[in-house]
């Protein structure tokens, strides 16, 4: 994992720097390439479990999928061993190609209630910033035993996302999401609960993901209240690592996700603005896809 390190006078690592790397594919036409290079240096480091990895840390990202690549930057400080704080930004661009028509495009209201994409293939910056915090917990660090590690983690975003080919009351969609975005701040937080072993398939457990706008969207016709747009939506998965080497891992997660409900009248238009959710019950739940990432440390 570490591919190069600074000692000072005494002996002491004061520098570390780690290179990683993953492929992912999913059940839908989706596929990822991620590498990432972080820099750690120890700071306000003790010798207490509360404080013994307390540091900073630089991770620069370069991200590639079929329709859309982007780079981003994150800076973490760890001042306690069950937290970490986060600031973090990134900037990139799309294209469309083949019948995937949402890689970067504008989503506008066709005729009635039909839809279309606007083609915005590298026609500007899908770009963001924003801060989070990270919570952890091993329970054998009270009860210690190498097959003691339950841990849990949870982790929270708030993030600006803006296109810079679009207005602020204009909607568009990157990289085959949801297809519902605006330039504004959204939330994201996820919860895992997981159990770490010391064999080869180390690590099984639950995430459960939500995501939500912030900001007051409106339409042509009605606000976000009308469509949805300010309801959160969650992922629910079942989870796994299997290491085949030390530097190489493969893992999965078997995701289901809720979708907005609309009512009988509006279901089958085409446009999402136009379709009314249903305020007694705003979601269906179902299959959302199969993930499967090889990851690399180098």
């Amino acid at each position: 994992m570490v591919s190069g390190e600074t000692e000072n006078e005494d002996g002491k690592k004061t520098l570390e720097v780690a290179k990683d790397a993953s492929f992912t594919i999913t059940t839908l036409p989706e596929a990822m390439a991620t590498v990432n290079v972080t820099l750690s240096y120890p700071l306000l480091r003790g010798s207490n479990i509360l404080t013994s990895s307390n540091g900073i840390s630089l991770k620069t990202s370069a991200v590639l999928t079929p329709v859309s690549a982007r780079g981003g930057l994150q800076f973490t400080f760890t001042p306690l061993a069950f937290l970490q704080l986060h600031a973090l930004a990134f900037a990139g661009s799309g294209w469309n190609m083949l019948s995937f028509d949402n890689g970067l495009c504008l989503v506008v209201r066709e005729n009635t209630f039909g839809s279309k994409n606007e083609d915005k293939s590298f026609d500007g910056i899908v770009w963001g910033y924003g801060g989070a915090a990270t919570f952890q917990f091993d329970f054998a660090a009270l009860f210690p035993g190498e097959w003691n590690h339950v841990v849990v983690q949870s982790f929270h975003k708030f993030q600006y996302r803006g296109f810079t080919g679009a207005s602020d009351d204009e909607t568009w969609a990157y990289e085959c999401d949801w297809s519902m975005n605006r330039n504004g701040w959204n939330y994201y937080g996820n919860i895992l609960l997981g159990y770490q072993m010391p064999i080869r398939f180390n690590l099984t457990g639950l995430l459960v993901e939500s995501d939500i706008a912030l900001y007051k969207a409106k339409g042509d016709f009605h606000d976000g209240d009308y469509w949805g747009q300010n309801l959160p939506r969650w992922k629910f998965g079942i989870l796994g690592n299997f290491q085949f080497t030390d530097s190489i891992s493969l893992s999965g997660i078997l995701q289901f996700a809720t979708e907005l409900r609309a009512t009988s009248g509006t279901k089958d238009f085409d446009f999402y603005q136009d379709r009314r959710v249903d305020k007694s019950s705003p979601y269906t739940f179902g299959f959302y896809r199969l993930v499967a990432s090889v990851n690399i440390k180098f």
